[in-house]
């Protein structure tokens, strides 16, 4: 598990972040579904660290190409936009053939449920925080570090 990113944190930061997927969801989208997957950046392997299945329109297909979409950013290491459109001779089968996986330095979210881009932007967000929480919690380490040192004379 990542040191600076835990499970706890991604379900603050999603829960944090709902209302305003859920504004967008039924402002702008299709359906009131979507499917969050957050992969551990800690782990050399595709290791779920998150899951959400959210909506009133949710369906179960909507986990699985979440999942597929993690799993082909973790595999091939670029968001699956880029994969599609520069890595096609690398897909597999079981690969997603849809936008909406990100990869940030490590870092796997992916949505599905509702229009490619916005799977994608929905998965942006999510990423763009958790990047912002585990340099705030690293800064923090940093910047004031345990009192366990003998302190200096001043």
């Amino acid at each position: 598990m990542s040191r600076l990113l835990s499970g706890d944190d991604v379900v603050e930061i999603v829960e944090a972040l709902l209302p305003g997927i859920d504004a967008f969801l039924r402002a702008f989208c299709k359906r009131h579904a979507l499917a969050i997957v957050v992969l551990d950046p800690g782990e050399v392997e595709a290791v779920e660290l998150y899951h959400l299945h959210y909506g009133d329109q949710f369906e179960n297909r909507f986990a699985q190409i979440a999942s597929n979409k993690a799993g082909t950013s973790h595999r091939l290491k670029c968001d699956t936009a880029v994969a599609i459109e520069q890595k096609a001779h690398c897909l597999q089968p079981g690969d997603a053939p849809y936008p909406g996986g990100v990869y940030v330095e490590g870092l796997v979210v992916a949505c599905s449920g509702v229009e490619a881009d916005y799977d994608q932007m929905f998965a942006r967000w999510i990423a763009a925080a958790c990047r912002a929480r585990s340099h705030q919690r690293f800064v923090k380490e940093v910047t004031e570090p345990e009192h366990d040192s003998v302190p200096s004379a001043a």
